[in-house]
């Protein structure tokens, strides 16, 4: 059973079935129900818990997986990354867009340090592909 009252000592149980039961911690007293103060500690919790990853990360995180499949599938590495350089830095608008969407919700992050790294040099390699292809033309 998972400890769900976080190290403190359980005064009280009910036991149904497996899944089903109820816990009270030693100093619970039933007579009072929840205050103000306990319910704002459980959204502070929860505010935490959301802050150090949460859903937040999962789509880049999931995004990023599949890139890194699909980079490792490819026979010719450098023109995959050209390709995805471009796609995803058309022009300096788009790139400008995308870092301030990150600097939003990565704020205050290594994360988004990392990334503006790394966006910088797709950046960088999608400008001297288009440079190189108009030039070709």
């Amino acid at each position: 059973m998972k400890d769900k009252t976080k190290g403190d000592s359980i005064g009280e149980s009910v036991c149904l079935k497996p899944k089903m039961y109820s816990v009270f911690p030693a100093d619970h007293d039933s007579k009072t129900s929840k205050t103000d103060i306990d319910f704002e500690k459980e959204l502070e919790e929860e505010e935490y818990r959301k802050s150090k990853g949460g859903k937040k990360y999962n789509n880049l995180t999931k995004n990023y997986g599949d890139y890194l499949k699909k980079l490792r599938a490819e026979k010719n590495l450098n023109d995959y990354i050209k390709i995805v350089a471009v796609k995803m830095f058309s022009n300096e608008e788009v790139y400008i867009l995308r870092l301030e969407n990150y600097r939003k919700r990565y704020a205050n992050n290594d994360l988004y340090v990392s990334l503006e790294k790394l966006y910088e040099l797709y950046y960088y390699i999608a400008k001297e592909k288009i440079a190189k292809d108009q030039i070709m033309k």
